[in-house]
């Protein structure tokens, strides 16, 4: 999700600065790989003997403990998913009374970040989604956009994924109990993906759904075109 920050200064701006602002994004827009490259890979020497050192140490010390979180939280979260689906025969049909279970998933989601290192999560504006809203549109960084998006939001959303991801075991079915709308890719169904993002976004016994239109992760400085099939369910 995205803010802008209204500014009430402006600075001047001269012809030849303007020229190569303007030569300089031009080539980081014409360049295929900016939007995958790391912005911080100009280390000084004392940076990079002391992040490969960070590493080790924490795949010694922290790797472990962090396993042993995640993969306890996880079960636990499986474990309230079987108890939320019992007697429910179709997981694509809406079961929001047995859904409130699942609420938990929020506070399991923050633990995982904070297990993970991130302590404070720095917050833009108003983060509560207005009532009525089935749709969420997010730039894609990292998987750990999922969590923070399960955390923040008061009703826990789905997501589209890649149809491969509902055969991964235990994180599968978390999957599908969270309602996720799998795309398969391969298949290349004309439309299919549309109509059910369009069933979903018009829909408010199902729980709102996040969509990363770039379809893949980026650095976060640019962004890739958006594939327009995400955005033929509002039309």
């Amino acid at each position: 999700m995205g803010w802008f920050k209204k500014s009430n200064s402006v600075s001047p701006i001269t012809i030849s600065q303007s020229e190569s602002i303007t030569n300089s994004t031009f080539h980081l827009l014409n360049d295929k790989n900016f939007p995958f490259s790391r912005p911080d890979n100009n280390k000084s020497f004392l940076q990079k003997v002391y992040i490969p050192l960070r590493t080790i140490f924490c795949a010694i010390v922290l790797l472990p403990i962090r396993f042993i979180i995640t993969l306890f939280f996880c079960l636990l979260f499986y474990l309230l998913c079987r108890i939320a689906t019992i007697g429910v025969k179709d997981l694509s049909q809406p079961f929001r009374h047995k859904r409130k279970i699942l609420q938990c998933g929020r506070f399991f989601s923050r633990v995982l970040l904070l297990a993970f290192g991130f302590v404070w999560i720095k917050k833009t504006g108003d983060t509560k989604l207005p009532h009525g809203v089935n749709l969420i549109v997010c730039n894609h960084l990292s998987w750990l956009d999922i969590l923070i998006l399960i955390s923040e939001c008061q009703i826990i959303p789905s997501f589209v994924a890649k149809i491969e991801v509902s055969k991964i075991p235990i994180f599968g079915f978390i999957a599908k109990v969270l309602q996720c709308i799998f795309v398969d890719r391969l298949a290349n169904i004309r439309g299919g993906n549309s109509a059910q993002l369009r069933t979903r976004a018009l829909s408010n016994d199902m729980p709102p759904i996040a969509i990363f239109p770039e379809g893949t992760t980026t650095n976060g400085v640019s962004m890739l075109r958006f594939r327009t099939g995400t955005f033929l369910a509002g039309t």
